[in-house]
């Protein structure tokens, strides 16, 4: 089941890259990415190592993008000389865009991520699914967009049912480099229980060849703390450089330790 779903994945990829190949350019981008997945945590390993091949194109109104990672760790406590942990997450987004006047865009798109357990085996294969309408009004001072989606996660396990929610995105694309997207959470639970599940707040800036975000992460309970993330590359054609961290747990309850994983990268376009 495993290997089918990745051939099948590898085959669509081949395919989209022979049609905007066609179109004027293969969009395709190799990296590798080194990440800590905790540096106050000392018996995790130190180093998570993710080589990685992404495709992004866009031709006439449709929007395409597939990526396949393959994050390798160990589990557990790395002194004590546990397993390694081997992941294959094959991740896609397609998007269909309508002009409904000058100014005016709505698309239709789909995301998704199939997250394969290599080594070991014996956890679940999920597939997250986030179907998405997004609708674009070109103003002078930007662009304003508002996109709904709503992620449904399913597992591999017969007899688990699948979990859905409620992603409204607010977002404001400048004329100068900055963007800004404001996200509530919204879950609603097999068991007929809906929650507000949180606000993520993203901040985007871009001017030449440097880009960088800083993203706010507010959960419902506020005894888990707040998360932020911070990126920046740099690129020079063909080569882009990035470098990030995530914070976890600031400000929560007592007994609950902020987390410090910073990751750098690097990739190459073709």
């Amino acid at each position: 089941m495993k290997r089918n779903l990745l051939v099948f994945f590898i085959v669509l990829v081949l395919a989209a890259g022979s049609v905007m190949a066609e179109d004027g350019g293969l969009g395709l981008d190799v990296g590798l990415e080194l990440k800590t997945p905790n540096v106050n945590n000392a018996d995790e390993f130190p180093l998570v190592v993710k080589p990685f091949v992404e495709y992004e194109n866009t031709f006439d109104a449709l929007y395409v993008f597939a990526g396949l990672r393959v994050p390798m760790g160990l589990v557990g406590d790395a002194k004590a000389g546990d397993d390694v942990r081997v992941d294959v997450n094959l991740e896609f987004e397609f998007a269909y865009s309508i002009q409904l006047a000058a100014a005016s865009t709505l698309a239709f798109g789909l995301w998704g991520e199939l997250q394969i357990p290599v080594a070991p085996s014996d956890q679940d294969v999920l597939l997250p699914l986030m179907p998405y309408v997004k609708f674009t009004q070109n103003m002078d001072f930007g662009d304003l967009y508002l996109k709904l989606g709503v992620p449904i996660a399913f597992l591999n396990t017969p007899g688990d049912e699948f979990c859905m929610g409620l992603d409204p995105l607010f977002g404001w694309a400048s004329t100068f480099g900055l963007g800004i997207e404001v996200t509530p959470h919204f879950l609603f639970l097999p068991d007929g229980v809906d929650t507000y599940a949180g606000l993520t707040a993203l901040f985007m800036y871009g001017t030449g060849d440097i880009y960088g975000e800083l993203e706010f992460n507010l959960p419902s309970d506020f005894d888990f703390g707040l998360s932020i993330g911070l990126y920046l590359q740099y690129s020079f054609k063909p080569f882009t450089f990035y470098i990030g961290s995530d914070f976890d747990g600031i400000g929560g309850a007592d007994g609950v330790d902020v987390g410090v994983s910073p990751y750098l990268g690097f990739k190459y376009s073709f």
